[in-house]
C-alpha cells in the first residue's frame, strides 16, 4: 500500500499531514504568483519603482526575522501551537493583501504573511515528524518536496490565468479560505501537548541584535544615498557585530558562530547557498514587468514562460542524487554556479524586441544551474556537522536562503532608486528600464562568477587535503 493510503487509512495521521501539505502548496503558490501579479498591482495602486520592490521585500524581511527564533520557541509551547500560530498569521495576511488599496496596507499585510509562511515552514516538518512512523518519514517528506514543487509551478502557470482573467486580489482570497478551512481541521482534530514548558525561553537578546540588522540595512540600502542610509547603514554593521560578538558568548545561541570558523563546508554551503539566492532572486521580479510592460505579453503567457525553469528544476532534482555519485557534491555546485553566471551575463544584452528562443534558453540554464547547485549545498552542509549540530544547521541553511533573497531585492531597490529615481513603475521608458536592468542582472553575474571561482578553489583545497591524509 501506498504511504498516501497508509495515511488516508489512518484520521488521526491524516488531520495532521494534510494541513502540511495544504500550506506545502499555497505558500510557493502565492509567492510565484506575486512575481507574475506585481505589475498589475504596481499599475493599479500607481506604486513608485522602490515602493514596488519593498513590497515582496517585506515579505522575506519577516521570513529571516521570525525563522531563526520560531524553532526555539515552538520546542516550548509545541510544534502544534506554533503551526497553529503560523497558520492564522498567514491567513491574515492573505486576506489583508486581497483587501489592500494602497503602499503601506500592502506591505504591512505582505509582512504579516512573511512571518506566517516562516512558522508554518518551520513546524511543518516537525508536525509530520510527530504524525508519521519512522518508515513513512522519508516518504512524506518526499510528498512534501514534490507538493512544494507543484505549487511552485501552479503559480507560474494558473496563477498567471487567474489574474489574467479574474483579479490578482482572488490568489490572496483563495488561501485565506482554505487556510481558515485548514484552521478549523486543526482545531477540532488535532491534539495539543507537544510542548516542553520546562524549556528555557529563546535568545530575546540576539533575536532584538539580528532583527535590526536585517530591517536597518535593507532600509538603508534601498534609500542610499541619503542621510538617512548613512546612519543606517553604519548601524547595521554595528549591530551585525553585536549579533556575532553575543552570539559567542550565550550557551545556546541562535546562530553558532564557531560553525563558520572551524567548518569550511559549513562555511562553503552557506556563502554558495546565499550568493546563488541573491544572484537569482531578483531575475523573476525583473523579468515578470520586463515580460508584461516591455514586450506587452499578458500575465498568463508571462506565467508560461517563467515556469519552464521550475519544470527543469523539479524533474533534474530527482536525479540529484546519481550525478552527486558521479562528481561529487562540490562539482555539482561549481558547475551549477558557472551555468547561473553564463545564463546572468546573456539575459542581461536582451533588448526590447522579444527574442523567445533566447529567453527560454536561458531560463532553461538557470533551471538547470539550480537543479545542480540546489540539494549538494543542503546535503554537504548537514553531512558535515554533528547530530547534535543538524538542526542548527538547517536554521542556518533557512537563513542563508532569506538573507540571500533580501539582499537580492535591496540590489533591485538601490538600483532603482539610483537610476529611475522614485517615478510610478508603469511611467518608466523601456530603454531607461533595460538599462537598469542590464546593471542588476551583470552584478548578479560578477558575484556569481565570484562564487563559482571560490567553488572551484575550494574544491581544490578539499582534494588537496583528502590527497594529504591518504
Amino acid at each position: 500500500m501506498s504511504i498516501i493510503g497508509e495515511i488516508l487509512r489512518d484520521r488521526s495521521k491524516a488531520v495532521m499531514v494534510f494541513p502540511v501539505l495544504l500550506f506545502g502548496f499555497l505558500v510557493p503558490f502565492a509567492a510565484v504568483s506575486f512575481n507574475i501579479a506585481f505589475p498589475v498591482i504596481t499599475t493599479q495602486l500607481g506604486l513608485s519603482t522602490v515602493h514596488a520592490a519593498w513590497i515582496p521585500t517585506t515579505y522575506l524581511i519577516a521570513g529571516a526575522v521570525v525563522g531563526l527564533p520560531i524553532g526555539r520557541i515552538a520546542r516550548r509551547i509545541g510544534n502544534r501551537n506554533s503551526f497553529v500560530t503560523g497558520v492564522w498569521t498567514y491567513v491574515a495576511g492573505s486576506a489583508a493583501v486581497a483587501l489592500s488599496g494602497e503602499f503601506r496596507l500592502l506591505a504591512l499585510s505582505f509582512f504579516t504573511m512573511g512571518s506566517g509562511s516562516a512558522m508554518i515552514a518551520v513546524t511543518g516538518r516537525a508536525f509530520l515528524y510527530r504524525a508519521c512512523e519512522p518508515k513513512e518519514r522519508e516518504s512524506i517528506y518526499g510528498i512534501l518536496i514534490s507538493v512544494i514543487s507543484i505549487g511552485t509551478l501552479s503559480g507560474n502557470f494558473l496563477g498567471g490565468v487567474v489574474i489574467h482573467y479574474l483579479s490578482w486580489r482572488w490568489i490572496f482570497a483563495f488561501n485565506a479560505i482554505l487556510g481558515a478551512a485548514c484552521l478549523l481541521l486543526i482545531f477540532r482534530k488535532v491534539p495539543t501537548g507537544d510542548g516542553d514548558p520546562s524549556q528555557k525561553g529563546f535568545d530575546l537578546t540576539g533575536t532584538l541584535f539580528y532583527s535590526l540588522f536585517i530591517v536597518s540595512f535593507l532600509l538603508g540600502f534601498s534609500h542610499f544615498p541619503s542621510e538617512t542610509s548613512y546612519f543606517l547603514i553604519p548601524f547595521a554593521i554595528l549591530m551585525l557585530f553585536a549579533f556575532g560578538l553575543y552570539e559567542t558568548r550565550i550557551p545556546s545561541p541562535l546562530l553558532r558562530i564557531q560553525l563558520f570558523r572551524s567548518n569550511h563546508e559549513f562555511r562553503f554551503s552557506s556563502l554558495t547557498t546565499a550568493v546563488r539566492q541573491y544572484s537569482t532572486y531578483g531575475i523573476w521580479f525583473l523579468m515578470s514587468f520586463y515580460l508584461q510592460h516591455i514586450t506587452e505579453l499578458s500575465p498568463a503567457e508571462t506565467g508560461l514562460i517563467l515556469g519552464c525553469s521550475a519544470v527543469v528544476t523539479a524533474v533534474l532534482s530527482g536525479f540529484s542524487g546519481q550525478i552527486s555519485k558521479l562528481i561529487g557534491d562540490q562539482a555539482m555546485i561549481a558547475t551549477g554556479l558557472l551555468l547561473n553566471t553564463a545564463g546572468l551575463a546573456v539575459l542581461a544584452f536582451i533588448g526590447a524586441d522579444l527574442n523567445l528562443n533566447l529567453i527560454l534558453s536561458v531560463l532553461l540554464l538557470l533551471g538547470v544551474s539550480s537543479a545542480l547547485a540546489g540539494a549538494p549545498s543542503a546535503s554537504l552542509m548537514l553531512d558535515n556537522v554533528s547530530a547534535e549540530h543538524r538542526g542548527m544547521a538547517s536554521a542556518t541553511l533557512n537563513l542563508a536562503q532569506k538573507m540571500g533573497r533580501s539582499l537580492s531585492m535591496g540590489t533591485v531597490m538601490l538600483l532603482f532608486s539610483l537610476i529611475l529615481g522614485s517615478v510610478h513603475l508603469a511611467e518608466v521608458t523601456h530603454t531607461d528600464y533595460l538599462s537598469c536592468m542590464r546593471i542588476i542582472l551583470l552584478v548578479f553575474a560578477a558575484l556569481s562568477g565570484i562564487s563559482f571561482v571560490y567553488a572551484v578553489i575550494h574544491r581544490k583545497h578539499s582534494q588537496m587535503s583528502v590527497s594529504q591524509k591518504t
